[in-house]
This record gives C-alpha cells, structure tokens and sequence, in this order.
C-alpha cells in the first residue's frame, strides 16, 4: 500500500533581476522535509512585495519605469531635499514629477516636461506626461494589488487647479491595451496631500490610488499620466508598489513501496503524483533546488530521496521530496548439516550464517515461522533452504540432501566349535562380515573383539552382533554352544 506524507513548503523567494528600465521576476521554493499525511502546500494569506519604486535610488526600487524628461534637465525629474525639500515625498527625500509645468513661478518653457508652450507658461494640454512602470511577471502571485501614492502642488500665490487638470491612472494586462481604472479630475484653487483623501474632485480617487488585478493575469503594467493646463501646477507621485500573495500548486506524492534488489522503482510512473494540480508538468531531480537532474528516473535502483518537481504552464513551480527505498536481500544461507545415523534416523538443518534479528527461514519459500535457524527431524530428500528479512526480501536459495539413515551390518555368519573330550571350551568365529572398522559381541554391550574370534566359550546360548565404524549394529545370530 502506498505511504502518503506531508511537507510543509518554505517560502517563495523572490529572485529579482533588474536591467535598465526591465524587471523580470521569478519564483522558486525551498522545502524542509517532514512526513505526515499529505503534500499540501503552506500557501500564507499575508502579500509580499512583488516590485517596489521609491525613486530613492537604492536596491529596493525594483520596479523599473520610464519617465518624462524636464527640457533641458536630466530624466527622471525628482522633486525632493535639494529642490523642494522633503514634504515632496511621500517617504524617503524624493518623489517623481508626473506632470506639471514650471518649478518656479514665471520661469518659462523651459522647465516645462514635455509638451509646447505658449509664452511663459506650459499652457498646451498637449503637455501630459506619462510615468510608466515596467510589466511584472505575476503568475505566481493571487490577490495582486498595485498601489500608488499622490500629490499636487501649485507654486504661484492664489493659484489653484482646475477642472481642466487631471492625473489619470492606467493599466496593461497580459501585454494587452492600456486601460483606464482611475481618474483625479482638478477643482479650483485645490491643493492634494499625499495623507489626504481627495475632497471636491470630479472623480474622487483615494490616496493612495489602489488597484486589483484580475484573477489569472499573468503579467500586468501600470502608468499615470498627468494633463495640465498651467506651468505652475505640478503633480508628483510616490512608493509605487505592487504585491500579492505568493501562490504554488499542490503535488500529491504517494511514496512508493519498498522493493527488494535488483528490482527498482519506476518516478516516472503517474500513479505517484496522482491527485496533484491538474495541468502540472513533472520533472525529476537528484537535489531540492532541482539543479541536477535524476538519471534512470524509471529504473531507481538506490535508496534516497529524490525531488519531483511540479510546474505551472505560467512557470510557476514547486519542488517536494520522494523516498526511495530499496533493500538488500539477505546472504545466500550457508549450512551445517547433521546426517542420519543408526541411532537418530532423521536428519537436522542449522542455518549458521545469515542470522540475527529480523531475519526467517523456510524448506519451501512460502512459510517463514522459522526463526532460528534449525530445521530437524528431516526425513531423506533434497531440501532448498530460503533466508527472508524483516523487508520481506529474500535471499539466493542453498540446496541440500538428507541422507537415507544406514542400515547396519548384516547379520553375522558364525562357525562353532564344540566342546570335545580334550577341549571342554567351544570357540565362536565370525565368517562374515568381517574387515576394518567392524568389532563384535557375544553378549550386546562389549564389543572390544576386532578379530571376531571368542574362545573359551562354557555350553550357553550367545548372541552374536558385529557393530561396524558409524556404531550401528547387526542383527543377532544365536550360537549354542553345547
């Protein structure tokens, strides 16, 4: 029957790879290995950061975008402490201007971001400017949420925005067209704060702008483009982050049952991944972070554990473990066997060598009660000795003979000699058999005679039996002496 465990995963590791204006995103698992009852995976509720901007220019501002270039200044414009001061940003010292005219009242296209001007101000609608975040791999991710914070600020005295002002917020998904899902329309002579909701807008959006990613898409983008109609009305935006909550399939892995060399076990076989997340593609490995690849993955013929590895056609995987298990059969039994004599008719099979717990033995490869090794009162015939472990594997067979017991000498022939007037003793000699190795007795105890002459003899009736070098004995023939 197969064994069904459980191990929780590890967390999903977030693998960053950043180029100039390019984010690629990928996810792998590590496991600890513990048994229970199932592989399930852990998946926590809580989101992770996916990609982050804070236009503070350190490691964690992963989140590549591209932005509108000031004329005459350097790409992106970053509005904080050695311009504006830090109230610009939302945290850290900067924040990234996202439309808007002049930096300083009066100062003329110049510092106008993209678009014409008209006189001194960057007066054209056609001035709006897109700050665009880079597409985001999120395959692995559900619950994806993008969140952006937000602000205005008018430079000149007495001015305001208006309702011809606007930030409009846009997404891409799975390489499609750019979408709207937020609008901040403008309204007279009000200035926004990234810690204030918006009040009196044409389209409220609050702060920060929050957006949720439909279930399933794989990548998305975000951008927000900024319309103004004045060159002293200038939107900034800050802590753009997107995050979700790391998903992985489930593998099911009935671990397969011990099997006994040379057999092996087939990974391959899908029985063992029976029940996991539809759709998966399945691989084997030697190691956990599925960088060596399993050989014979059909044939296993160690013991260990061995990875599978299940992956999404998004990309998405996850890596658990599968025990192997392949035991040795025990040592070809090696025998010490006690014959049949004249005295104990049947013969005895002791196992010397392999013994030791766990370990049976059987005449007939099919019961395995014998624990000890000794098999006796054996009548004569071929036996094949099997050794068995407590796997169930067992081992090259021994075979051996019982000897038929032997039958003894025959019953002696005898010549007497009677009694006469000048002899008064008799004398018994055995004719047959006769030989090395054989002794005799006229009485069934003493048989110290080797030559199987007894002189001497008073008239008595004797028994005479030859015993030959195994000690078995003849039948008795009677001699009379007279």
């Amino acid at each position: 029957m197969a064994v069904f465990a459980q191990i929780p995963f590890g967390d999903c590791l977030r693998t960053t790879l950043k180029m100039k204006k390019k984010v690629a995103l990928s996810c792998f698992c590590a496991f600890a290995c513990v048994v229970f009852l199932l592989f399930v995976p852990r998946i926590s509720s809580a989101q992770v950061v996916i990609a982050s901007q804070g236009f503070e220019g350190t490691p964690n501002d992963n989140w590549s975008f591209i932005s509108p270039t000031q004329a005459g200044g350097v790409d992106p414009v970053l509005i904080g402490v050695n311009t504006w001061g830090t109230m610009y940003a939302h945290t850290g010292n900067y924040s990234c201007r996202a439309g808007g005219g002049s930096t300083d009242c009066g100062s003329g296209s110049s510092n106008c971001l993209n678009g014409s001007s008209s006189g001194g101000n960057c007066n054209d609608l056609a001035n709006g400017t897109i700050i665009e975040f880079d597409p985001i791999d999120i395959s692995c991710y559900t619950n994806v949420q993008i969140e952006l914070w937000h602000r205005t600020n008018v430079v000149c005295v007495g001015a305001g925005f208006d309702t011809g002002d606007e930030l409009i917020f846009e997404v891409k998904i799975d390489g499609g067209a750019w979408t709207q899902v937020g609008l901040m329309g403008g309204a007279s002579n009000l200035i926004w704060d990234y810690y204030t909701p918006l009040v009196g807008a044409t389209s409220q959006v609050a702060n920060p702008f929050l957006y949720t990613a439909p279930a399933g898409a794989q990548t998305v983008a975000f951008r927000t483009r900024a319309n103004v109609n004045r060159s002293d009305e200038i939107y900034y935006v800050d802590d753009a982050k997107i995050s979700g909550t790391p998903y992985l399939p489930t593998i099911l892995v009935a671990t397969p049952s011990p099997v006994c060399s040379p057999s092996t076990v087939d990974l391959t076989n899908p029985a063992i991944v029976a029940g996991s997340t539809a759709g998966l593609t399945f691989s084997l490995w030697e190691d956990t972070l599925a960088t060596i690849p399993l050989a014979n993955a059909s044939g296993i013929s160690a013991s260990g554990t061995y990875y599978i590895k299940g992956e999404t056609s998004g990309g998405c995987f996850i890596t658990v473990p599968v025990t192997v298990t392949i035991d040795n059969p025990p040592a070809t039994p090696v025998l010490n066997l006690t014959q049949p004599d004249c005295i104990t008719t049947t013969g005895t099979i002791t196992v010397a060598s392999p013994t030791g717990t766990g370990l049976s033995y059987s005449l007939d490869g099919v019961n395995y009660t014998n624990t000890n090794g000794v098999f006796n009162s054996l009548s004569a015939t071929n036996y094949t000795v099997y050794a068995q472990n407590s796997s169930g594997c067992t081992s090259s067979i021994t075979n051996v003979v019982i000897n038929s017991p032997p039958s003894g000498p025959a019953a002696p022939t005898v010549t007497l000699s009677q009694p006469t007037c000048a002899v008064t003793t008799g004398t018994i000699t055995v004719n047959t058999p006769t030989g090395v190795g054989y002794s005799y007795s006229i009485d069934n105890t003493n048989y110290t005679n080797t030559t199987g002459i007894f002189t001497n003899l008073s008239a008595a009736s004797y028994d005479v039996t030859v015993k030959d070098a195994a000690g078995c004995l003849s039948t008795i023939t009677i001699a009379i002496i007279n």
